[in-house]
């Protein structure tokens, strides 16, 4: 195997990571923000119940969003001879 398909097969492994990593952190961002508008019906001011969970499920959507953001985006593309 040559180091150019080395490369690319390095790289579509690499845009699957990133992918889930975004699909994961975009389902832990919904269900924060489905638990912070079912505890807002409650007033501003009012003690939330479930408030450690909110700050819980936020903790977990950013550590992927992080991830996300750090995993590079490898455009598959014409490799260069050399």
């Amino acid at each position: 195997m040559t180091d150019a398909e080395q490369l690319r097969q390095d790289g579509h492994l690499i845009e699957k990571w990133a992918v889930g990593w975004m699909l994961l952190s975009l389902a832990l961002w919904a269900w924060f923000g489905y638990r912070f508008l079912l505890d807002d019906d409650r007033g501003r001011f009012a003690p939330v119940g479930g408030g450690r969970a909110l700050v819980g499920i936020l903790a977990l959507a950013v550590i992927p969003t992080i991830i996300t953001a750090a995993t590079p985006r490898v455009r598959p593309g014409p490799v260069p001879p050399g």
